[in-house]
């Protein structure tokens, strides 16, 4: 019996018009999005939207949400 060999799905992030990398496959998102918040501060209060798939690959959104104070 030949098993079918399971494939990487490859992950891209997207936050402010800007495509992220994958720091490393085995973090979960959340890990992922605290990896760029040194580089990006404003994904600390961001939330994830995703994943969504096209041609093998996983997207997610990272975005800001803009509450109104007062």
């Amino acid at each position: 019996i030949e098993m079918a060999k399971a494939q990487a799905v490859k992950r891209e992030f997207h936050f402010n018009g800007l495509r992220l990398q994958d720091p490393d496959p085995s973090y979960p998102v959340s890990k992922v999005m605290d990896f760029w918040a040194t580089t990006h501060p404003a994904l600390v209060n961001a939330v994830v939207e995703g994943p969504t798939f096209k041609n093998g690959v996983q997207a997610y959104q990272f975005r800001v949400s803009r509450g109104d104070k007062g």
